[in-house]
C-alpha cells in the first residue's frame, strides 16, 4: 500500500543551512577572502589537507572557506594567518590577519556567546594546568575570575 506522499521532505524555500553563504555574498567571499586564502596556501606549497592539519580541522572546512561557502570568524583569520605564515615574523603574520579581515569585509562573523563560553572554558583548563604546575598569583587570580558565574 502506498504511504501518502513518498517524496522526501525538503526545505520549501531552499534556505541555506546555518552559517552557509549564498548569492552575491558568496561570490564576494570567494573572490576576496577565498582567493587570498588559496593564494597564500599555494604560495606556501600546501594542499588543503596540509592546511587543515595546521588548523586542527578537516579538509572540507578549508574547501568551504576558499569557496566562500561559510563566513569566517576573527579567530579563524588569526589561525589561518599563523598557519599560512609559519616560520615568518610576527609582523608578516599580523599583516596577513589584517588582509584576511579586510577580504572578509561585512561577512566576518563576530564572537557569539557560545564561542566566548568555549574560549573561557579552554582558558580555564589551561590556567588550571598552569596552577597545577605551581603557577604564580596572577594565574590564580585569572582562574578565579573565569570560575565566577556570569551575570
Amino acid at each position: 500500500m502506498p504511504r501518502g506522499d513518498a517524496t522526501p521532505t525538503t526545505r520549501p524555500d531552499s534556505a541555506p543551512h546555518r552559517g552557509e553563504v549564498v548569492g552575491a555574498e558568496r561570490e564576494a567571499l570567494r573572490a576576496g577572502f577565498g582567493r587570498l586564502v588559496r593564494r597564500e596556501r599555494l604560495a606556501g606549497g600546501l594542499l588543503q589537507v596540509d592546511l587543515a592539519e595546521l588548523l586542527a580541522t578537516d579538509r572540507t572546512a578549508v574547501s568551504r572557506l576558499e569557496a566562500g561557502r561559510v563566513r569566517p570568524t576573527s579567530s579563524m583569520c588569526r589561525r589561518l594567518s599563523r598557519a599560512l605564515r609559519t616560520g615568518r615574523g610576527e609582523r608578516e603574520v599580523l599583516a596577513l590577519e589584517v588582509a584576511l579581515h579586510e577580504a572578509a569585509g561585512a561577512s566576518l562573523r563576530g564572537v557569539t556567546d557560545r564561542t566566548r563560553r568555549r574560549r573561557d572554558r579552554l582558558d580555564a583548563v589551561a590556567l588550571a594546568a598552569a596552577r597545577a604546575d605551581g603557577a604564580d598569583p596572577y594565574t590564580d587570580h585569572l582562574l578565579r575570575l573565569l570560575e565566577e558565574p556570569r551575570v
